[in-house]
């Protein structure tokens, strides 16, 4: 907690910094994502940050498709997911989950079309809290993988787990980095003093 009157104390702090963000914290979320993530920043990935998921998910979206464009969501679904993508003049393609809430891969596969450019995984979910499997969330990746298209995993809840479920980062799983776009939020920390 030291540090953030120390930042804030900084006259510079207050400036316009880069836009992809104050290299000080480009190095502590690496840092972060490396060690509780597994996932490693190199030539082949790089870390942006923004105002909040929110903003990050409609600027993915806009950097990956164009008007008439397909994105999958699995239901039950963020709503915020499906403003952006309407937006983004593009169309939500809602994909059901079992009856556990847990993705069901062939169902998400059925539904990619040529005007597929993202399969969007929120895990730990909102708004249902159900953690995906590691398995499901692979298969989702691949599938992703050999369609050409984007694995959007939204992990903003990943501390919110329970009774000893496991959060996984598709950004993670070996070559994910080409088709991965990984989604993470500073506002979900809790703090407890």
């Amino acid at each position: 907690m030291e540090l953030l009157p120390k930042f804030l104390a900084e006259p510079k702090n207050h400036l316009y910094q880069a836009v992809v963000g104050i290299p000080e914290l480009l190095t502590a979320l690496a840092a972060k994502l490396s060690k509780f993530n597994g996932i490693d920043i190199n030539e082949k990935n790089a870390i942006v940050v923004t105002a909040g998921s929110n903003m990050g998910f409609i600027n993915a979206i806009l950097a990956i498709t164009s008007p008439g464009d397909e994105i999958i969501l699995n239901t039950p679904y963020y709503f915020n997911h499906e403003m952006a993508i309407k937006m983004a003049g593009c169309h939500p393609i809602l994909v059901p989950t079992d009856t556990d809430y847990q993705l069901m891969p062939l169902a998400i596969a059925a539904a990619i079309t040529d005007k597929t450019r993202a399969v969007v995984t929120v895990s730990p979910n909102n708004p249902t809290g159900v953690v995906y499997s590691e398995m499901a969330l692979r298969q989702v990746n691949q599938i992703c993988r050999e369609k050409g298209i984007y694995h959007i995993s939204d992990e903003a809840y990943e501390y919110f787990t329970y009774n000893g479920a496991k959060h996984f980062s598709p950004g993670a799983f070996l070559d994910s980095n080409g088709q991965t776009i990984s989604l993470f939020s500073l506002s979900t920390i809790l703090w407890f003093c």
